[in-house]
C-alpha cells in the first residue's frame, strides 16, 4: 500500500492530522452522498423541464384522470364545475361533478383548469383515443338520452331529448307545450349535462 495516501479517494489523506481515519472516511462518504443527491435533483429538474416543454392540454387531462384527482373547470361561458375527470377524447373530456352529475366538456370551451398544487401534471404524452364529442353524442342520441346542452350562443341552454346527430349538428326535442326541435351546431357546444 502507498504510504503517501495516493491511492485514497480525494479528500482522504494518509496523514492523520489528529482525526481518526474512520472519521475522515465517514466525512468523505457523507460528502459523496450530498454531491450525489444534488446531482440527482439537478437531473430531475432537467427532465421535468424537458417534459413540460412537450406538455399538451390533452396530456394534462389524461394525467389528472389517471390520478382521480378533484379539479375545478372554468368554462368560457363563465360556468364553473368541480369534479373528477373520467374519459378523455380528442376534443372533449367527461367530468363527474361532486354532486354525482355527468358532464361532457368541450376542450376548446375550457378557459382554465385548477388542480391540486402539490401534484404537478406534466402532460407530456399524446392522447391515444380517436373518440370525439360528436361520436359520444351520436351514441347518446341512439339511446334517446336526456341532455342539457350549454352553448356559447345568446340562448345558452337547450334541454330535452337528444334525437339525432349529423356531421356538425345535434337535434334536440325540447319539452314544452308544444314540444319543438332545436338544431345545435356541434362547434357551439361548450358542455353537455346528462340525465
Amino acid at each position: 500500500m502507498d504510504q503517501d495516501g495516493d491511492d485514497l479517494p480525494p479528500g482522504v489523506s494518509g496523514a492523520d492530522n489528529g482525526v481518526p481515519f474512520a472519521q475522515r472516511l465517514e466525512a468523505w462518504v457523507a460528502d459523496a452522498r450530498i454531491d450525489g443527491a444534488a446531482e440527482q435533483r439537478s437531473r430531475e429538474r432537467w427532465l421535468r423541464s424537458a417534459a413540460e416543454q412537450d406538455a399538451t392540454f390533452g396530456g394534462v387531462l389524461a394525467d389528472l384522470a389517471e390520478r382521480g384527482e378533484s379539479v375545478t373547470v372554468q368554462m368560457e361561458t363563465g360556468r364553473r364545475h368541480h369534479g373528477v375527470i373520467g374519459v378523455t377524447g380528442i376534443d372533449f373530456f367527461a367530468l363527474r361533478t361532486m354532486a354525482g352529475r355527468e358532464l361532457l366538456m368541450a376542450r376548446r370551451a375550457v378557459s382554465g383548469l385548477r388542480a391540486n398544487p402539490r401534484e404537478v401534471s406534466i402532460g407530456a404524452r399524446p392522447v391515444t383515443t380517436d373518440l370525439r364529442l360528436a361520436d359520444v353524442l351520436s351514441q347518446l342520441a341512439a339511446d334517446r338520452a336526456r341532455a342539457v346542452i350549454v352553448t356559447s350562443g345568446a340562448e345558452g341552454i337547450t334541454a330535452g331529448e337528444l334525437r339525432g346527430v349529423g356531421i356538425d349538428v345535434a337535434t334536440v326535442r325540447t319539452e314544452g307545450d308544444p314540444p319543438g326541435l332545436v338544431y345545435v351546431p356541434i362547434d357551439s357546444i361548450s358542455e353537455v349535462g346528462l340525465g
